[in-house]
């Protein structure tokens, strides 16, 4: 099903002249500068991978993440607000390299990225994206099937030995993107490694903000739908600035089967996430893309 430009930018067609001029200018521009900041961390990320010897690449690669992700977060406008244990506790902490992590937007392992170092499991259609796929490899990004449970188990025993490495991973439980209406179930594929060995797993919850008279963050940051992905940044772009807020568990959670590990998760990340405004039935209407052509 293609759908129309008016369709796709529907939420913006405002009588806000904040809307209508201010903020598509300020997307224009940031959208400008997020590319081009973009480009230049993927070539560093490319250069990285191709010029230092493997060894020395992933001793320095987390620090390499750091930097590309705070850089890309800058030009997106976030703004991050931390909260639970200190962010440097997070980082130095050896006790649980595998962090959970509620999922709401794009933006989602570029914050995390550049608070944590971390590696990230992503959807394998990101993989065979040309050019994308390559820097996203570069930058030590591992690709799942997840249609697959052959797959997923393979990827749990590779995310295993890595962590055993001493990588620190992120793992995105809820396998999907969402309007942060509540945390969704929890998917224990990827922490079977991580329950056998009953090794502790630390958790995290994201949440975003907009500006009072702008949009909600569930539509100007929530990614659910087949909005293409540089429409969905030009819809983020048009607001002053992206509030991001972090809270970091204070304890971390361990269990000797994957099932009731996710299910531990996904209780301490929903009792402290606090939901996003949701528009009304008739503005989703408006605002949903369903599958495109554009994609």
């Amino acid at each position: 099903m293609s759908v129309s430009v008016r369709h796709l930018l529907a939420y913006y067609l405002s009588d806000n002249p904040r809307h209508t001029i201010i903020g598509p200018i300020r997307a224009v521009f940031r959208l400008h500068r997020f590319v081009l900041t973009f480009l230049a961390m993927s070539v560093y990320v490319v250069a990285h991978r191709a010029l230092l010897p493997t060894r020395l690449h992933l001793a320095r690669g987390r620090r390499m993440r750091y930097l590309v992700g705070r850089r890309i977060s800058a030009a997106a406008g976030a703004r991050i607000r931390r909260s639970g244990i200190a962010r440097s506790v997070a980082v130095r902490s050896r006790v649980a390299p595998m962090i959970v992590c509620n999922h709401i937007s794009w933006l989602d392992a570029f914050i995390l990225g550049g608070e944590l170092g971390a590696r990230f499991v992503a959807e394998g259609a990101w993989g065979t994206t040309p050019i994308l796929g390559t820097v996203l490899r570069a930058g030590g990004i591992i690709f799942i099937d997840r249609r697959s449970v052959r797959d997923a188990q393979r990827i749990g025993r590779q995310v295993g030995t890595l962590l055993e490495r001493g990588e620190r991973f992120v793992v995105f439980a809820e396998a999907g993107t969402s309007r942060g209406a509540a945390v969704q179930p929890f998917k224990g594929a990827l922490l079977e490694t991580s329950a056998r060995a009953r090794l502790p797993v630390s958790w995290a919850v994201l949440r975003y903000e907009t500006p009072p008279g702008w949009p909600p963050a569930s539509v100007v940051m929530g990614w659910p739908d087949w909005t293409p992905i540089v429409l969905h940044m030009y819809r983020a772009f048009h607001v002053p600035r992206i509030e991001t807020e972090l809270y970091y568990g204070r304890e971390p959670i361990v269990a000797g089967d994957r099932k009731e590990l996710a299910r531990r998760l996904h209780e301490e990340v929903s009792a402290q996430f606090v939901p996003l405004p949701q528009p009304s039935p008739e503005e989703m209407v408006r605002i949903e893309c369903p599958y495109s052509r554009w994609h």
